[in-house]
C-alpha cells in the first residue's frame, strides 16, 4: 500500500502488486481448488462503496481496450485516472478487453493506493513459458478469449481521504501526489511487472524463495544476476536458501528479456535489489540509475510533486517480453501524393491508398486503406526478390523505391518520366509479375547508397563517398545542365548517368526532393538547391531555374545564403527549409498559404535582399526549437526539443491536424505560442514526419504509425475514406494507430535470424568484420549493426557477448 512520508515515498509502498499478494492470490485459488493445471484463480474482492458505479471504456484501434468500472471517485480523479488508462489503451495491444474494477474510498491517514491482479492462469493453450504463472489479463491476450468474462482483471483501490492528491493535466505542484503517475505506475504491476521472489520472513529474514505452488510466474523467469545466471535455476540457486537470498539483495539482479534489453542499448535491464530486502519494492522497479530518463515512472521512488505520464521503452520491452503484443511495428513512414508507405521492423514494406500507376507495388491497381478488410494481416506487403529486405524507403508523387539490403535499389509505381530508373517508361506494379524477383534493380554504377529521396517525378541517391545522382523528369530538377530526361531509354542510367557537380570539393550530407526542384546540405552547412524556381524555392533572389543550362552547377550555383549553417533541409511542393545549427527553422519559396510560416503570403528568396539575415525564423513558440522539420505541398512541420510537433500552410483538408481547416502562418498572429502543438494523444512520443500533397504522417518511439488529412483513396489507412484532423474531436486518443498487422521481430542482437542471440551471433559478427561470406554471418533482414551506429565492427560482437553475459552499465 502506497503511504505518504515527509521526504521521499517507496514506490514499493505503493504495494500495486506486492510479492505477497501475488502469492496469496494465488495460493487462496489453489487452497479454493478453483486452478487446474489451466484453470483461473480469482480472489475475494471487498465490498464496493455505497456510491453508485460507472463503467467507462477506453480503446484504441490497433492497441488495447480498458473498461474501468469507477465506484466512489469524484469528477476531477476519475478524469487523471482515465488519462493513465488511456496511456497504457496505446502503450499495449489486445483484442480482449481488460477489465478494472476502480475504487475511491478509504485506506488509512498514510496511505496513497494500492492496485492488483485478481487472478492468474498457467499451462494454457499457446503459452509462451509452460509452467508459468501469467495474470489474466496477459492470459486473455495471449489466448484471445476472455477465461473470466464476469470477473475484473485488475483491483486498483485509491485513498479518498488524502488530501494532497493533484487530478489535474497541469503540472503537479509542490507536496501534490499526483495520481495520474501513480495509477499509471500501478498499472503496470497489474500488468505483469511483478515477481514472486521474496525472503520467508521479510525484511529481516535472508533465505530467499520464489514461485506459487512450485511455479514461478512469467517476469520470474527473466530474472538473472550480474554473470547471467537464472534466478530459478535450482541448481546454483536452491529454492528456499541463503544462497538465492543472497542473489536478491545487493543490486545483482537483472531482467534479461530480448526485449527489454534492446530498449536499453543492448544490456539486461538493473533492478531495485538493496542490500536489506524491500518487500513490495525488490525486483518489482527498476534501479534508481533509470531515475530522471524516460523510464523513470517504475524506479522505487515517488516523491510529492513529481511525476511521470509515459510509460518508458524499457517499461514497455519488459511487457512485451512478458507477453504482451505491443502496437506498431513500423521503422518510419514515407508519404506520397496520395498514398502512404511504411518501412516495417524487419525489412518488408507495406504501401496503401491509391494505386493507379501500381505504386502501392501489390501487382494490381486497386486501392488499399479505405475499407476495414484493406488493412492489418490484409494488407500484403512488397515482394522486392527472394531473400531482399528493405532498408531506406522514398516516395515520390506516384511512385516509390526502397533501398534494399544488398545494397541495390528498387522502384515502382508510375514511370512516364523514367523516375523508376529502369529505361524506360512503363509503370512497375501495376500488373502481376512485375514485382519480386523480375523487378530489375535500378543500375547506378560503383558506388554504397546511404540516402535516397524521391520528388514529383525524379529520384535521388547519395553515396557513402557524398556523391549525388538523380533521374526522372528534368526541368533542371537533376542538376545535369540540361532539361533531357534520364532514365525514360536505355543507356542512361549506370556509369552513363552523371553525378551532380555541387561545386569543387563539395560533399553533400542530407538531400531533399521537392515537386520539382532539390536541395543538398553540403559540408559545412552550407545549402545549394537547383531546378525549378518560379517562387524563389532555391533561395537565389531570383526565380531563374537553375541546372537546365550548362554552367549553371557546381562553382556557379550559389549556396543560399541563410545567414547561418543548417544541419537539415527540406522540400515541400515549392519552397524550402532549413533547420539551422541553433534549432531555428527558416522557409523560403512560395507562400500562397503560409507555408514559410512568416504570418504573411509573400513569397521569400525570388527578389533580391530577402534571404540571409532579412529571412525571418519561424516562430516555434517560447523557448522552443526544432529537432528535425519535414516539408510537403504547401505545408511545414517540426518536431520540437519537448517532442511535440507543430505544422504550418494549407489546411482545407485537416492536413495541420488542429481540428478546423483554416491555414496557419498566412496572417498575423498565428504562429509562435499562439501555433497549437498537434495532438497525439498520450505516451508514445514522435520520432519522424513525413508529408505527402494533403496528408501528414508520424511514427513514434514504439513504432506506431498515425496519419491525418485528406483520406480520399484510403490513404490515412484507417479503413474508411473520412478525413482526419478537419473538426473537432479527431485527433489525439481518437485518432487510431495505422494497423499493419503482425510480423516477427528479430530480438536486438540476432544477428543470424535464428530467433535467438547466443555465441554464434558473436561469431557472426566477427566473420563480417574480417570479411568472411561463408560459415555464419549476419543474415537479412537481420544486422550486424547492433548498436546502431551504421556501422558492423567489433564493439557489434562485444556488445553481444555483455549482453550474454548480463552486464549492464552501473
Amino acid at each position: 500500500m502506497l503511504r505518504k512520508s515527509e521526504a521521499r515515498i517507496s514506490r514499493a509502498k505503493l504495494a500495486i502488486v506486492t510479492v505477497l499478494l501475488l502469492a496469496a492470490v494465488i495460493a487462496s485459488s489453489l487452497a479454493a481448488g478453483s486452478v487446474a493445471s489451466a484453470g483461473i484463480s480469482t480472489t475475494e474482492t471487498a465490498p464496493q462503496a455505497a456510491q453508485p458505479a460507472a463503467v467507462q471504456v477506453s480503446s484504441v484501434p490497433g492497441g488495447a481496450t480498458f473498461v474501468v468500472t469507477y465506484t466512489g471517485f469524484p469528477a476531477d480523479a476519475r478524469a487523471a485516472f482515465q488519462r493513465a488508462v488511456d496511456t497504457w489503451a496505446e502503450r499495449i495491444s489486445s483484442h480482449v478487453p481488460i477489465a478494472i474494477d476502480a475504487r475511491w474510498q478509504p485506506l488509512g491517514q498514510d496511505a496513497l493506493g494500492q492496485a492488483s491482479a485478481v487472478s492468474f492462469i498457467k499451462d494454457f493453450a499457446n503459452t509462451p513459458r509452460p509452467g508459468a504463472w501469467f495474470n489474466i489479463a496477459l492470459a486473455n491476450s495471449i489466448i484471445g478469449t476472455d477465461q473470466a468474462p464476469a470477473e475484473a482483471d485488475i483491483v486498483a483501490t485509491f485513498n479518498s481521504d488524502n488530501p494532497n492528491w493533484h487530478f489535474g493535466p497541469a503540472a503537479t505542484p509542490a507536496g501534490k501526489f499526483d495520481l495520474e503517475t501513480v495509477v499509471l505506475h500501478e498499472l503496470a504491476h497489474g500488468l505483469g511487472f511483478d515477481t514472486t521472489f521474496t525472503m520467508t520472513n521479510p525484511p529481516t529474514d535472508t533465505i530467499g524463495k520464489w514461485g506459487s505452488a512450485g511455479n514461478s510466474n512469467a517476469f520470474d523467469d527473466f530474472l538473472v544476476n550480474l554473470t547471467g545466471q537464472s534466478l530459478t535455476n535450482e541448481s546454483l540457486f536452491p529454492n528456499p536458501s541463503l544462497a538465492l537470498g543472497n542473489q536478491l539483495r545487493g543490486n545483482n539482479v537483472y531482467f534479461s528479456g530480448p526485449q527489454a534489453t534492446a530498449a536499453n542499448d543492448g544490456f539486461s535491464v538493473r533492478l531495485h535489489a538493496p542490500a536489506t530486502w524491500d518487500e513490495g519494492g525488490s525486483i518489482v522497479h527498476l534501479h534508481s540509475s533509470f531515475g530522471g530518463g524516460a523510464d523513470d515512472l517504475m524506479i522505487n521512488g515517488f516523491a510529492p510533486g513529481e511525476q511521470q505520464r509515459n510509460v518508458g521503452p524499457v517499461t514497455v520491452g519488459i511487457l512485451k517480453d512478458l507477453g504482451w503484443a505491443i502496437p506498431g511495428i513500423v521503422n518510419n513512414v514515407t508519404a506520397g501524393a496520395e498514398f502512404t508507405c511504411a518501412l516495417i521492423l524487419n525489412g518488408t514494406v507495406a504501401c496503401w491508398g491509391d494505386n493507379f500507376f501500381g505504386q502501392l507495388g501489390l501487382g494490381d491497381t486497386e486501392n488499399r486503406g479505405g475499407l476495414p478488410s484493406d488493412m492489418g494481416n490484409n494488407l500484403p506487403s512488397l515482394e522486392l526478390g527472394t531473400g531482399r529486405v528493405a532498408t531506406l524507403l522514398a516516395s515520390g508523387s506516384r511512385h516509390s523505391c526502397a533501398l534494399l539490403d544488398n545494397n541495390s535499389v528498387k522502384c515502382w509505381g508510375a514511370n512516364a518520366r523514367g523516375q523508376l530508373g529502369l529505361g524506360d517508361k512503363v509503370a512497375r506494379g501495376d500488373g502481376p509479375g512485375e514485382m519480386g524477383d523480375t523487378l530489375p534493380t535500378v543500375s547506378l554504377g560503383p558506388g554504397t547508397v546511404v540516402e535516397l529521396v524521391a520528388g514529383d517525378d525524379h529520384t535521388c541517391v547519395r553515396f557513402s563517398d557524398r556523391s549525388v545522382k538523380c533521374w526522372g523528369d528534368n526541368p533542371g530538377t537533376l542538376g545535369l545542365g540540361d532539361t533531357n530526361d534520364r532514365g525514360d531509354n536505355a543507356g542512361e542510367m549506370g556509369i552513363a548517368l552523371p553525378a551532380v557537380n555541387a561545386g569543387t570539393g563539395s560533399q553533400v550530407d542530407q538531400l531533399a526532393a521537392g515537386s520539382a526542384h532539390t536541395c543538398a546540405l553540403l559540408g559545412g552547412g552550407s545549402v545549394k538547391c537547383w531546378g525549378y524556381n518560379a517562387f524563389g524555392q532555391l533561395g537565389l533572389g531570383d526565380v531563374a531555374t537553375r541546372g537546365d543550362q550548362a554552367g549553371e552547377m557546381g562553382d556557379a550555383l550559389p549556396a543560399v545564403n541563410l545567414g547561418g549553417a543548417a544541419v537539415e533541409i527540406a522540400a515541400g511542393y515549392h519552397h524550402s527549409c532549413a533547420r539551422l545549427q541553433n534549432g531555428s527553422v527558416k522557409c523560403w519559396g512560395h507562400n500562397d498559404a503560409g507555408q514559410l510560416g512568416l504570418g504573411d503570403t509573400d513569397d521569400r528568396g525570388d527578389e533580391a535582399g530577402e534571404m540571409g539575415a532579412s529571412l525571418p525564423g519561424v516562430s516555434l513558440g517560447p523557448g522552443r526549437t526544432a529537432t528535425a522539420i519535414a516539408a510537403g505541398g504547401d505545408r511545414t512541420c517540426a518536431l520540437l526539443d519537448d517532442s511535440s510537433v507543430k505544422c504550418w500552410g494549407a489546411n482545407a483538408v485537416g492536413q495541420l491536424g488542429l481540428g478546423d481547416t483554416a491555414n496557419r502562418g498566412d496572417g498575423p498572429g498565428e504562429m509562435g505560442a499562439s501555433l497549437p502543438a498537434v495532438s497525439l494523444g498520450a505516451g508514445p512520443k514522435a520520432t519522424g514526419i513525413d508529408l505527402g500533397d494533403n496528408h501528414t504522417c508520424v511514427w513514434f518511439d514504439q513504432h506506431g504509425a498515425k496519419c491525418w488529412g485528406d483520406n480520399s483513396l484510403g490513404r490515412l489507412g484507417l479503413g474508411d475514406l473520412d478525413a482526419r484532423g478537419d473538426g473537432p474531436n479527431e485527433m489525439g486518443f481518437v485518432l487510431p494507430f495505422i494497423d499493419l498487422g503482425e510480423v516477427a521481430v528479430p530480438p536486438q542482437g540476432d544477428v543470424v535470424c535464428d530467433g535467438v542471440v547466443d555465441l554464434t551471433d558473436a561469431v557472426a559478427v566477427i566473420r563480417k568484420v574480417a570479411g568472411l561470406t561463408t560459415g555464419p554471418v549476419p543474415t537479412a533482414p537481420c544486422t550486424g549493426d547492433v548498436n546502431g551506429d551504421q556501422a558492423v565492427t567489433a564493439n557489434d560482437a562485444l556488445s553481444i557477448l555483455r549482453q550474454l553475459a548480463g552486464v549492464s552499465p552501473a
